[in-house]
């Protein structure tokens, strides 16, 4: 077993010791592990694991955002047990779906909401969707 199995077994160990559960995780450190061994890397760099989170060309931004989160979380373990792993920054990529905007009613477009309630086919529609005038 190489060093960075070891040290992957290690963590997540670790992880699960603490309460993180991991499923995805897990399988995203097995492949990086991986990708680190088929390119003779004995160590994390950042090159590496930009190299490794963009391998997916079509993915989203969200999922290259979990990937980098998943090794930025082992690479920090890593490193403190040898400073030649390096931990890349946060921010390489930026973070996946952003919630909209809330719109905020104002009270004549609550009223006109409620009267056009007081349309609908069905009267118990009606009384669920307005105040039952």
């Amino acid at each position: 077993m190489s060093p960075l199995r070891r040290h992957l077994a290690d963590y997540l160990s670790l992880r699960r010791a603490l309460g993180h559960q991991l499923r995805t995780a897990e399988g995203l450190l097995e492949q990086f592990t991986g990708y680190l061994e088929a390119h003779a890397a004995a160590t994390i760099t950042i090159d590496h694991a930009v190299g490794w989170t963009t391998l997916p060309p079509s993915a989203s931004a969200g999922y290259l955002t979990v990937r980098m989160s998943a090794v930025r979380g082992f690479a920090a373990y890593c490193h403190a047990l040898d400073a030649a792993h390096q931990v890349p920054p946060s921010g390489l990529f930026p973070p996946g779906k952003r919630r909209a905007v809330p719109y905020l009613y104002r009270d004549a477009d609550i009223s006109t909401l409620m009267a056009a309630a007081m349309t609908l086919r069905f009267p118990l529609r009606q009384a669920t969707c307005s105040r039952g005038r």
